[in-house]
């Protein structure tokens, strides 16, 4: 199958992706029946579908009938590391059926949609890194500055969400530098809670993403019927909502 990267953009981007990103992007037609889309911000169709954060200027839509990595500014932004977490992304959705988290009221969306990415990372960081290895030194350096900048300015939910999602990507992938200056931090917020056991619990149920979901929510006390997990249908090709 001919790839949408290459054909509606560039017609070298697909050929200089690396094999193993080309191979996401075949699986992920081949599994969906339609192509990836590639597109700039200013052409969104619909932005409810859009799961990104304010900060990001790369995000996806997973829709239904339309898969689109949509960029901010310009392509050439796009690196093989972007493409690579991106396509990760769109892959636990279409071809895992990993469920997304959506908010059942619609100013939640943008808080919703910075969660649900940010839980989705907790996994894809790990396959990311075994894609892209170059990126380690950059990923430890970024996340050893998060933990030197604890506890952000939050409290509440909020903090509770950053410490236990940030601890599992930690834990996991980075280096003992980075580690420390996790341990550093925690150390120094004198925590009325032990992360590690929360963390602990949170990991155990990363296979299931309601299970991972009530966990974490349950940690942050965070009201899980305020949102729906949406599924996609591989057969019936279509949405599926219910609650969690």
């Amino acid at each position: 199958m001919r790839c949408a990267l290459c054909r509606q953009m560039d017609k070298q981007i697909y050929n200089n992706l690396p094999q193993s990103l080309r191979h996401l992007v075949d699986e992920i037609e081949a599994h969906v029946g339609f192509e990836i889309q590639l597109q700039p911000k200013g052409d969104r169709q619909n932005v409810s579908e859009l799961h990104e954060t304010d900060e990001e200027f790369v995000g996806v839509m997973p829709r239904y009938d339309r898969a689109t990595i949509e960029y901010q500014r310009s392509v050439d932004e796009i690196s093989d590391e972007i493409y690579a977490h991106e396509l990760l992304h769109l892959h636990r959705y279409y071809v895992r059926n990993i469920p997304h988290l959506y908010p059942k009221k619609k100013a939640d969306g943008p808080s919703t949609a910075g969660m649900e990415n940010w839980l989705e990372h907790v996994v894809i960081y790990g396959e990311q890194l075994k894609l892209v290895p170059t990126m380690a030194t950059k990923f430890n350096a970024d996340l050893e500055g998060f933990w030197d900048k604890c506890p952000w300015g939050l409290s509440g939910y909020a903090l509770r969400f950053n410490l236990i999602t940030r601890y599992l990507i930690t834990n996991q992938y980075c280096s003992s530098t980075t580690k420390k200056a996790m341990g550093r931090a925690i150390k120094e917020l004198t925590l009325p809670f032990s992360l590690r056991a929360a963390a602990k619990t949170a990991k155990s149920a990363i296979r299931d993403k309601r299970d991972f979901v009530v966990s974490v929510f349950g940690f942050c006390e965070i009201p899980v019927d305020k949102f729906w997990l949406r599924e996609y249908d591989t057969k019936n090709r279509r949405n599926v909502w219910y609650d969690i």
